[in-house]
């Protein structure tokens, strides 16, 4: 994620779901893996998340015209 603190409730949405990643626990939810620490903690605008691998995008999804299976909602 790039430049991050240029939108303040960005930052805090994505502070939040980074949190609920944390504690979230399901099959159907993607894995937090790990966060990669800055190299300097003090001066930073991207931040690094790694997650668990997903086939597709959500975002590719919602914008096609196919339709989905109930497996795949």
């Amino acid at each position: 994620m790039q430049n991050i603190f240029d939108d303040p409730v960005d930052c805090k949405r994505i502070l939040r779901e980074i949190c609920l990643l944390r504690k979230l626990q399901h099959p159907l939810i993607i894995e937090l893996v790990e966060i990669i620490k800055p190299s300097d903690p003090d001066n930073f605008t991207d931040l690094y998340v790694v997650l668990e691998y997903a086939e597709s995008d959500l975002k590719k999804l919602l914008k096609s015209t196919l339709f989905l299976e109930p497996n795949q909602i």
